[in-house]
């Protein structure tokens, strides 16, 4: 009984440990999401976008990045908002804007690519 117990303790704290990629948390991350080099910020939202729905809490940032002078940092946010999917809604409307205006073809494909994403998982129900 007692190993059961030992053995059941050590799966729980398994399933306990923080989500990584690239070796970091998100958290980590998101703070590089401010960076001050452009490839920092496209390599830190490109990771975040690879946490998918759960790297929600990072939206507002990945839209702040959509307005960056620099085309790969804007186009790694498009593709990050797309993993987001339902969540990153809030960010439709600039992401439609740049889908018609952007300068830059592939941060225009980006952007529309995630637009039908996005809206794909809205259209349908919540949990699938």
């Amino acid at each position: 009984m007692r190993t059961v117990c030992v053995l059941g303790f050590i799966v729980l704290l398994a399933g306990c440990q923080e989500k990584t990629v690239r070796g970091k948390p998100m958290g980590d991350w998101m703070k590089h999401l401010k960076g001050g080099w452009a490839d920092t910020r496209m390599r830190a939202a490109m990771a975040v976008g690879d946490f998918g729905p759960d790297a929600r809490a990072a939206v507002p940032d990945l839209m702040a990045l959509l307005e960056d002078r620099e085309h790969l940092v804007r186009w790694a946010a498009c593709g990050a908002l797309a993993q987001i999917g339902r969540d990153a809604e809030p960010a439709l409307p600039t992401l439609r804007r740049m889908a018609k205006e952007e300068d830059k073809k592939s941060v225009r494909y980006a952007a529309e690519e995630a637009v039908k994403e996005i809206e794909r998982q809205l259209a349908e129900p919540a949990g699938q």
